[in-house]
């Protein structure tokens, strides 16, 4: 069953659609959503469930306090729009494009974001938890003050990129390549970058704990004042990499 709805900033319904299960199902959000774009509806709030978007433009929208779930998202952008406080719940978010946006309080929870792309973003309090994020690409991004826990970023591309004062734990950046890229005051465990390329890659301040570079190919990489345990750095060379002020834990 899908279910599509929207409010106005009062609170009051504008739409409610509810339509039993069938061949034009999928295709009935993304009519009903394009038209509310085209025709310049606030989109503040929308409620959309167990749905299927294809080729949808968010081009300076509001989407803040929206709420997706169980909705497949296909080839959609995310553009100069305001997207606030935006749940995404078991979405589907395979090569979605998110460009020159600021989001936040945007969480993801249980989503497959399989080479989506972040580009010029900034992300404040940004929740990414029990997602897949295989080959996705932040470029010219900014993550501050989030949580990114127990998800997968296995060849995915981080590049000149900030994370600042965030919790980051049990991720895999396996075969990643994370470029001119700085981490800074983050507390961060269980993080595995094993086999991956880290090139120009700054740690800051903060905690890296119970973490690998196993077999990472790593060129101009520095850790300072940064708190580490002898297992994370075990699988350092700190011969090859620029360190000062490590405390060990």
């Amino acid at each position: 069953m899908t279910r599509f709805e929207l409010n106005n900033n009062v609170g009051a319904n504008l739409f409610t659609a509810t339509i039993e299960e069938g061949v034009c199902e999928q295709f009935y959000a993304s009519m009903a959503l394009q038209q509310a774009i085209q025709a310049g509806v606030n989109l503040e709030r929308l409620h959309l469930e167990n749905a299927a978007l294809f080729g949808i433009d968010f081009f300076n929208v509001n989407l803040s306090g929206a709420l997706f779930q169980s909705v497949q998202l296909h080839g959609c952008q995310f553009r100069h729009s305001e997207c606030h406080g935006i749940v995404f719940d078991h979405c589907g978010l395979l090569g979605n494009k998110f460009n020159r946006l600021t989001m936040r309080d945007l969480r993801m929870t249980g989503c497959d974001l399989t080479k989506s792309l972040f580009d010029h973003c900034r992300l404040d309090n940004f929740n990414l938890v029990f997602s897949d994020a295989l080959g996705i690409k932040f470029k010219n991004s900014q993550i501050n003050s989030s949580n990114l826990k127990q998800s997968s970023f296995v060849g995915s591309v981080i590049k000149e990129s900030q994370l600042n004062f965030s919790l980051m734990y049990d991720c895999n950046f396996g075969s990643a390549s994370v470029l001119d890229t700085a981490f800074f005051h983050c507390q961060m465990n269980r993080l595995y970058f094993t086999g991956s390329d880290l090139e120009r890659v700054e740690f800051t301040k903060g905690h890296l704990l119970d973490s690998t570079f196993k077999q990472a190919n790593i060129e101009v990489f520095s850790l300072s004042d940064i708190t580490c345990d002898k297992q994370t750095l075990d699988t350092l060379n700190l011969n090859k990499i620029q360190h000062s002020n490590i405390l060990t834990n």
